[in-house]
C-alpha cells in the first residue's frame, strides 16, 4: 500500500448556496 501525502490550504466547499465559506454561511442565514 503506498501512502500518498494530501494537503489542504484552505477551506471551501461546491454547494449550491455558495462555494466560498462567506456565500455558503450567508445562504444558510438568510435561506
Amino acid at each position: 500500500m503506498e501512502l500518498k501525502r494530501v494537503v489542504v490550504t484552505g477551506i471551501g466547499a461546491l454547494t449550491p448556496i455558495g462555494n466560498t465559506k462567506d456565500e455558503y454561511w450567508n445562504g444558510l442565514v438568510n435561506g
